[in-house]
């Protein structure tokens, strides 16, 4: 297996476990809203700031990426 690899193997494990975390994040965002907590809408704005976030780096990376690659 080459050095390649290797990268592809642990970008997407890196991508799978970020978008796991995302969705727990969900779960408790959505379980925060459904019972009323004090503190529902500063969760939601955090969930919704690092949803963001997360994006902004995923589309950063992948055109960093792409610039980078022999053409």
């Amino acid at each position: 297996m080459t050095i390649g690899a290797i990268v592809v193997y642990a970008a997407v494990a890196f991508l799978l476990a970020a978008v796991l975390l995302l969705l727990v994040g969900l779960v408790f965002v959505l379980a925060a809203l459904a019972r009323w907590s004090p503190v529902r809408w500063r969760m939601l704005s955090a969930y919704c700031i690092g949803f963001a976030l997360f994006g902004g780096a995923v589309v950063f990376v992948s055109q960093w990426i792409a610039a980078r690659l022999p053409s």
